[in-house]
């Protein structure tokens, strides 16, 4: 049986090119990767701020909607996957999230299922809108009624 050929790995290395913060190594030979073109400036809807509104009071109004037993029962509810999926986030977003989460869940709940949580009510409260955005672009909707 022929041995196997051993590869020197870079840990750091590898962990940035997942993160994107580096190139991909292409051997010599390779043809150059193609180019991704930018996605389309999204859609304008009805519920598009005004410009003279900032940013934190458009926050603030969003964060109004929800107080702190709602969060509770919605976002730190125990959230046990059994298919998932593995999905990035930033450096700074996961450093954010390692602080609080375990905190306030009083242990009870990971990043993992936390962040379950909070996409799939994201899913919900935007369903109608990205529909639209699917339909308007593919032809028919991502969500069915």
């Amino acid at each position: 049986m022929a041995e196997r050929e051993v590869f020197e790995v870079n840990e750091t290395n590898l962990q940035q090119m997942i993160a994107g913060e580096v190139e991909h190594y292409r051997p010599k030979n390779s043809p150059a990767p193609e180019k991704i073109l930018p996605a389309e400036p999204p859609v304008e809807t009805a519920e598009t701020p005004e410009p003279s509104e900032s940013k934190k009071e458009i926050k603030e109004r969003k964060r109004s909607g929800v107080n702190q037993s709602d969060f509770t029962e919605l976002f730190l509810k125990d959230n046990r996957l059994s298919d998932r999926r593995m999905v990035y986030v930033s450096k700074h977003t996961y450093e954010k999230l390692i602080k609080y989460v375990s905190v306030i869940s009083d242990r009870k709940l990971g990043i993992v299922g936390y962040v379950d949580n909070v996409m799939s009510h994201h899913i919900e409260c935007y369903k109608p809108t990205i529909n639209e955005l699917y339909e308007s672009r593919i032809g028919c909707k991502v969500f069915k009624n």
